[in-house]
């Protein structure tokens, strides 16, 4: 699992993602047929997101997922990522598990 630290350092990302691009949370919220207070609670970390509505986010902000993680993790080879989250985004996953699957990959592309 993620350390709290990285966690925050990936919802941080996405605040700096979507504040960049210029969208509200409401706005944001509105494209996914969600409330804002849920959108807010996402980027808090108070609920966790699935991977399927993180996907969902980043297309709207027109960023790659992988943006997300913090630059000192070395990144795992995209194709490997996009195999993963293909795999789970039917799933219920919160950042956690999406953590733990970007651990494995970069374990395996070492």
């Amino acid at each position: 699992m993620l350390c709290l630290t990285m966690i925050d350092e990936i919802l941080a990302a996405l605040r700096l993602a979507r504040s960049k691009s210029g969208f509200s949370q409401s706005y944001i919220a509105e494209k996914l047929n969600i409330e804002q207070v849920t959108y807010g609670r996402w980027e808090r970390g108070q609920t966790p997101i699935t991977v399927k509505d993180l996907i969902r986010v980043c297309e709207l902000l027109s960023i790659e997922i992988l943006e997300l993680f913090p630059q000192s993790q070395k990144r795992p080879a995209k194709s490997k990522v996009q195999v993963m989250l293909t795999l789970t985004e039917k799933n219920q996953i919160d950042i956690d598990l999406l953590s733990a699957i970007h651990q494995a990959i970069k374990n395996y592309t070492k």
